[in-house]
Parts: structure tokens; C-alpha cells; sequence
């Protein structure tokens, strides 16, 4: 699914509801907002860098990174 369908429906929804002059709360539209990104990236932006292994990689880069420089940071005893 695409993002353009999507923006589609959230304009034709809130025309019918600017029309009825009825607006959702902030405290709605918001927790709605966000659950439809999460349920949308959870079923299409997540799943393939989870299964190629390329989430792990990039914590592991960034892991040895933190970890470099922590180190460089640190003075050795002697």
C-alpha cells in the first residue's frame, strides 16, 4: 500500500466531517494517526529488514561505533 491512498482517505474523511462540521478531538485523531502508521510499517516497512538480518547489522555497526569511541574516550591505565 502506497502513501497516496491513504492521504486520499484521510481527505475524504475529513471533508465529510468538515462538511458535518464535525472534527475528531486532537486526542483522537492523533492515537488514530499514529496506529494506522504503526499497523502500515508493521506490516510493509519492518518486515524486510528484519528478515534480510540488516536491522541486526545496523545495531551491531552502531554498537562498535559507540563502543569506539567510548573507548577512545577512556584513558588507559598503566
Amino acid at each position: 500500500m502506497s502513501q497516496g491512498p491513504m492521504m486520499l482517505v484521510e481527505h475524504l474523511v475529513r471533508s465529510q466531517l468538515k462538511q458535518r462540521h464535525m472534527q475528531p478531538p486532537q486526542w483522537v485523531s492523533i492515537p488514530l494517526t499514529l496506529t494506522v502508521l504503526m499497523a502500515v510499517g508493521h506490516l510493509y516497512f519492518f518486515p524486510p529488514p528484519m528478515d534480510s538480518g540488516l536491522a541486526d547489522r545496523v545495531v551491531a555497526s552502531i554498537k562498535d561505533n559507540y563502543q569506539s569511541v567510548a573507548s577512545a574516550l577512556v584513558p588507559t591505565r598503566r
